[in-house]
């Protein structure tokens, strides 16, 4: 059976032929650059197709081999004290690792057929084999997650090159970069949450943490550099929400992975049903249409639970909504569906608004929004109070529910967001695309499943063609799954809510 000592004797044994060959990759590449200036380009399109589906087989092979592997790990172990040292998983790891000086063939495919060499190609290269080598002598806790995330995108990389040969797009080669940015984006991840869990760190932690935390931030500044200079969009991409976005999505994972019961999944369920309020019955039928009136302790609840939703401040988020429904699927809409589902979805918060959008939000009157109070205070103490009441309030509740504030953030704040936000979103996408249109032939359409996720937003086609009615559809709650419309009418008995607008068919 494979153990590592075999790892750190072959280490020692081929030194000295690793080191010259990484010392001697640069000068390496600038000699054969030099030598192929006035030379026609070699024509290696068959040897490296060949080349390419290889590592996407051996890659693939390696990750399904050491996948399930580390699904059955308790999460946070297989972060700070996981063994992987011997038998199959040990092996592949190993393989992985010496991979890397493999993969130098990439680069002399480059300079041989003349293409273009990047910075990134060559920086990327050097830097993972040392390191990677290094972790011969001194394997590292992570490094089992190290191998499975780059043999996942190494194998659908060198696939995607591979078919390239034969003019197929196995995936839009952006969709590739994306992958890449999200691979480094969970590495600086899990190197953080390993320093912040791990208790006593000696020389060789300090050295993986030092080398993690610099080589994966490098690279996902690089990724995201090439991807915003490679890929031209409408709009400039709005890097902070890409990451923000990406980083609440991986504390979701982490969420997912740290529930132990379907009680806590059921319990978030209900966390992310109850703040959707916010935004279905406040920001949306509330204070955007103004479908209904309530009293200050309901209006203020509602500002609480929106703020835990945490989709921007009540103002903004009223004004965007507002512009949607006048200029709806238009260039001038936020969310335009035309741009395509993923732009509607959330690409439209990834990229910065377009100027149709910008000047079409200042011809909407939205000061009215000011003169609540309750409005004001959101206004005003955001972004903090948002991010406060989205994550450290689910967190302290955590701390006492689950006697773990982190428990509580990653389950009930960023798991709970998720959920939440992306059952926002599906009113944008989903009910534009997908469903039937008896009242109005526009592309806003009655969707059950997005009202079942969105608490009653789905009935999207009625919504669109009498979107001052506080039941965003034609029927009650029997015929149309609408729950905020029951939770108004409940306020109702208590006097909170008045003033119900309503449009009923006549037969």
């Amino acid at each position: 059976m494979f153990n590592w000592d075999y790892a750190e004797n072959f280490a020692t044994k081929t030194q000295n032929t690793v080191s010259f060959i990484i010392l001697g990759y640069i000068p390496t590449i600038l000699i054969i650059k030099l030598l192929m200036k006035n030379k026609e380009p070699f024509k290696l399109d068959k040897m490296l197709m060949v080349w390419n589906f290889c590592m996407s087989i051996m890659s693939l092979t390696g990750f399904f081999l050491i996948f399930p592997y580390l699904c059955k790990q308790n999460f946070l172990n297989s972060i700070t004290s996981l063994d992987y040292s011997s038998g199959k998983t040990g092996m592949v790891v190993f393989l992985f690792n010496i991979s890397k000086i493999l993969e130098f063939t990439d680069t002399l495919f480059i300079v041989l057929r003349k293409k273009k060499l990047t910075f990134l190609h060559t920086f990327h290269h050097l830097i993972t084999s040392i390191y990677c080598w290094s972790t011969l002598y001194s394997p590292t806790t992570l490094g089992l997650w190290y191998a499975t995330m780059n043999l996942f995108v190494h194998g659908i990389m060198y696939g995607y090159y591979g078919f390239n040969y034969y003019k197929v797009k196995i995936i839009p080669p952006i969709y590739l970069t994306i992958i890449q940015i999200i691979q480094m984006f969970w590495g600086l991840s899990i190197n953080l949450l390993f320093l912040i869990n791990t208790e006593k760190l000696d020389y060789v932690k300090v050295y993986h943490l030092i080398y993690g935390i610099g080589m994966y931030g490098c690279y996902l500044y690089l990724f995201s550099s090439f991807f915003s200079t490679r890929y031209k969009f409408k709009t400039e991409i709005n890097w902070f929400m890409c990451y923000y976005l990406l980083g609440t999505h991986i504390m979701a994972i982490f969420g997912l992975l740290k529930i132990k019961s379907w009680y806590i999944f059921i319990e978030m369920i209900l966390w992310y049903q109850i703040c959707g309020f916010g935004v279905t019955a406040g920001m949306h039928r509330l204070w955007s249409h103004r479908s209904y009136k309530a009293k200050t302790p309901t209006r203020f609840l509602l500002m609480i639970l929106a703020s835990m939703s945490n989709q921007g401040s009540i103002y903004h988020w009223c004004r965007d909504h507002r512009t949607h429904h006048k200029f709806s699927d238009t260039s001038s809409d936020p969310h335009n569906i035309n741009r395509g589902f993923f732009y509607a979805h959330m690409g439209w918060l990834m990229l910065k608004k377009d100027k149709d959008v910008i000047e079409a939000g200042r011809k909407i009157p939205s000061q009215y929004l000011m003169e609540d109070w309750v409005v004001k205070i959101n206004f005003r103490l955001n972004p903090f109070w948002n991010q406060f009441w989205c994550f450290i309030v689910p967190g302290i509740y955590g701390f006492y529910r689950l006697d773990s504030f982190w428990d509580g953030l990653f389950i009930f704040g960023a798991l709970r967001w998720v959920f939440e936000l992306h059952s926002t979103w599906c009113v944008n996408s989903v009910a534009h695309t997908f469903g039937y249109k008896p009242y109005k032939n526009i592309p806003p359409s009655e969707n059950l499943f997005t009202s079942i996720l969105a608490n009653g937003e789905g009935w999207h086609n009625w919504h669109h063609t009498y979107p001052y009615d506080y039941a965003t559809a034609e029927n009650g709650i029997l015929l149309n799954w609408n729950p905020t419309k029951a939770f108004i009418d409940f306020l109702w008995l208590f006097g909170q809510t008045y003033d119900h607008k309503r449009k009923v068919n006549k037969i």
